[in-house]
């Protein structure tokens, strides 16, 4: 499963690259419609579906969990319930851009140049430094390969979602998101949140497995 979603990812990715190659390098932006279909930097398109679709298969199998946990073990049954509600938010963000609603709010605290172009960072980051306090003694007491699984996710996720997301906003910032190195920076974000969600996505489906059997 885990190599077929990768193909998947893989695809969509280079179809994004050669939709932005079509608009950049040759000045077709359109393709019948296909370029913008695939770009990964917009939302209510094939490559925002997909993270959406594997955020949503995370909420479910994290809820699954929960469910599997003994009724003795409520702590840890909350935990997982809580996690697939993040998850869950996730993907509703994934397909709405909500975070997006936070960048004029911050950056009329902190500006919006440079790193924070896309100023929705900081409250992005605070928020990850909660969910890792949250639940990072919860995740430790995991299996050891569910748990090696998951916290290279999220590292992963995060790596992706703030520090390539700061690096295209420092782009962005200086030379505009209308040219073919935004268009790989972005490319290289999106690659990293997949590769991410398709890690979490294995993890959560292998220790349901050692669980309950296939």
């Amino acid at each position: 499963m885990a190599h077929a979603l990768s193909y998947v990812a893989a695809a969509l990715v280079v179809l994004a690259g050669a939709g932005s190659i079509a608009d950049h390098g040759l000045g077709r932006p359109m393709v019948f419609g296909l370029v913008p279909l695939f770009d990964l930097d917009l939302e209510n398109m094939v490559p925002a579906f997909f993270s959406a679709l594997l955020l949503v298969a995370i909420a479910v199998c994290l809820f699954v969990a929960g469910r599997m946990t003994t009724l003795d073990d409520g702590r840890a049954r909350r935990s997982w319930y809580a996690m697939a509600a993040v998850a869950g938010f996730m993907a509703v963000d994934e397909a709405a851009s909500i975070h997006e609603l936070l960048i004029r709010p911050t950056a009329s605290v902190v500006g919006n140049e440079g790193i924070l172009y896309f100023a929705w960072i900081i409250p992005g980051a605070v928020v990850v430094l909660l969910v890792g306090l949250l639940f990072g003694r919860f995740v430790a007491r995991l299996p050891r390969a569910t748990r090696r699984m998951l916290i290279t996710s999220a590292l992963i996720y995060a790596t992706a979602v703030l520090g390539v997301e700061a690096l295209g906003g420092a782009w962005a910032s200086g030379s505009g998101m209308d040219n073919l190195i935004y268009d790989a920076i972005v490319a290289l974000e999106e690659s990293l949140e997949l590769a991410a969600l398709i890690l979490a996505l294995y993890g959560v489906l292998a220790y349901l497995e050692a669980r309950r059997g296939r």
